[in-house]
Parts: structure tokens; sequence; C-alpha cells
């Protein structure tokens, strides 16, 4: 039988695990869950591994999930974020106020960054503990989605049609940022990093700006992770169905897919992708009962899964109020499953 870190494997190298595998990938909730302050929390390897440890001994899923900070690239460059009751960080004064404000930023250093050396400690940890049979699934907000924290996403929208030479000199630096702050993450022993792109959303800007600006960017991440022998998992929020195909050719293993998305008509766009998804995480995971999400989670492993190449997981990040008991029912649905 597979382990749950042979069935990712499995799915994400485009073969044919013993059955599909599920990844409940929300940080914030298993935080929640577990008694921890989300604001605090980051800073805390062992406290993190301690979290997905419980986790994983609790509900048995087939990865862990740990997350690096969306604060730590902003905060070490001045932004002011604050972050609401159970929520997530919200800008309050971006680094980058005007474009002459990227060339004061200097270079990024990991060892200045507390919140790396806490996510490097736990991820080491959970590597130590668990990592022969679980999947280590490292999760991040990408590159272009960052800048979005160290600019106000309205300039970024704004400077994609009055100046786009800045803003491609402003992508161009976001990225590198995120190479140096994955070195030691990669070096730590995760097995994948997914990397979320929100700002890219058709949901934002049209597919013809996605491919002219966007898409480049985020295949170099990807090609650039599994150049380092580490799977690459692409997220972007939103209904994607316009720009599946370029997601794919990013030649990122992994697709995750947004609860608005038609799964069974992106499975005819890409029949060969590794889709990931898209249980609601709102009205399905949060508001609904075992029954309602075992439901659509049968209803997702058909539509996206009829070849196999599948990974259920939530459509986003699930809310950290939503049930255990509906966390346990995604689980235990995708072990029943049988196609």
């Amino acid at each position: 039988m597979q382990s749950g870190k042979e069935l990712i494997d499995t799915a994400l190298y485009g073969g044919i695990p013993e059955r599909i595998p599920v990844s409940i990938v929300s940080t914030a909730w298993i935080f929640n869950n577990y008694g921890q302050d989300l604001a605090l929390v980051d800073r805390d390897g062992e406290q993190m591994a301690k979290s997905w440890l419980a986790f994983n001994r609790d509900f048995g899923a087939d990865s862990v999930c740990p997350m690096l900070s969306p604060m730590l690239i902003p905060e070490y460059y001045g932004s002011e974020l604050r972050i609401p009751q159970g929520g997530f960080p919200l800008l309050v004064k971006p680094a980058i106020q005007e474009p002459a404000d990227l060339d004061k930023l200097e270079a990024f250093d990991p060892a200045g960054a507390p919140r790396v050396a806490a996510a490097v400690d736990c991820v080491k940890r959970l590597v130590k503990e668990i990592g022969s049979t679980t999947f280590i699934w490292l999760v991040c907000i990408g590159p272009i989605s960052t800048l979005s924290r160290l600019m106000d996403t309205q300039l970024i929208m704004e400077c994609l049609v009055e100046d786009p030479g800045f803003i491609e000199r402003a992508f161009e630096f976001s990225v590198e940022v995120f190479k140096t702050t994955m070195e030691p993450l990669i070096e730590s022993g995760v097995d994948a990093i997914d990397f979320s792109d929100p700002v890219a959303s058709p949901d934002m800007v049209s597919p013809r700006m996605y491919k002219r600006f966007f898409w480049k960017h985020d295949r170099e991440v990807a090609k650039w992770i599994q150049s380092k022998g580490v799977h690459a998992i692409y997220h972007i929020c939103g209904d994607v169905l316009r720009i599946i195909e370029e997601m794919q050719n990013t030649t990122a293993r992994g697709l995750s897919v947004d609860a608005p998305l038609d799964l069974a008509q992106a499975r005819d766009r890409v029949p060969d992708a590794t889709l990931i998804g898209n249980v609601d995480p709102a009205n399905i995971i949060m508001n609904g009962t075992p029954a309602t999400v075992t439901a659509a989670c049968e209803a997702a492993m058909i539509q996206g899964g009829s070849n196999g190449r599948f990974i259920l997981a939530p459509g986003c990040d699930v809310p950290p109020t939503s049930p255990s008991r509906n966390i346990d029912a995604m689980i235990r649905a995708a072990r029943q499953f049988r196609h």
C-alpha cells in the first residue's frame, strides 16, 4: 500500500496512485484548531511543527502543509500590516509608495528574517518525525502577489497600463527575493513548494495581461523550484478556466484551483495535468455538514480525477473557524473513494 507521500508523488509525476490523495492546505485552520495565536506562531518553529504533528496524528491526511508567513518579506522591507482576528494580513502602509522607492530596497538576507529560521526549523522537525511517509507541502505567497504587500495593489494595476517598464522591474526584483527566501527551505527537505498568485486571477486582470506580464515570471519560478529537485505547485484564485492551459505551460507539476472553477471543463482543457482542489472552503467546509462535504469531495474526485491525476484539497485556504468534523469528512471521503 502506498504511503501518503508516495500517493502525492505519484500524482504529481503524472502517474496513477492507488487512490486519490488528499491534502488540507490550510495553515490558519490548523493553528486555530490547536490553539495557536496566528499573529505569533509563525515565529516559533517548534510550535508550528507541534500543530502539524498533532494534525497528522489526529486526522491522518497524506500531507502536512507548513506555511511561510506572508508577513515575512513585506515587513522586512518596511511595509506595515495588521492581522485581523482569525484573518489574513492586511496592508496598512506599503514600503513602495511610488516607483522610485523600488530602487531604495536592498537585497534580501534570510539571516535577518526570524520567520525564515522558524519555517526552516518547523520543516526540519516535520521531515525528521514523519517525512518518510508523509508529504511535506510548503505553502507560500508567490513573488508577484508578495509584491502586492510591498506596494498597493491599485498601484500595480495602474502601472500595468501606465508604466509597464517599472512593473517588469518590480516583478523581477520580487522573483529574486523569492528565490533567496526559498533556498534554505528547499535545503531543509520540503517535497513541494506551493506558490500562489491571486493577483494574477482573471477576476483581477484580463487573460491578455496575465500572458503578457505574469505568466513568464510564474513559469520562471516553477522551473527554478523543480530544478532544485522539488515539486512546484501553482495556485491562482478564482475561475481560471480561461488561463488553465497557460498555467499548465508553466511546467508546474500541480495546478491548485479554486472553488469557482468547473473541474470537468478544466479536465477537458488540460487532460494530462495534475489538478488539485477544489472543494469550496467557505460554503462547504466552513458552513456545510459532513454529508455535504462528502458529496462535494466525491463530485470533485469524479470530475477532476477521472484519469487519476488529481489531489483532493480545499479550493483555497480553509477559514480558521471551520468545524473539525468537516475536515475529517474530507479526508475520509478520499480514503473511501474508488474510481
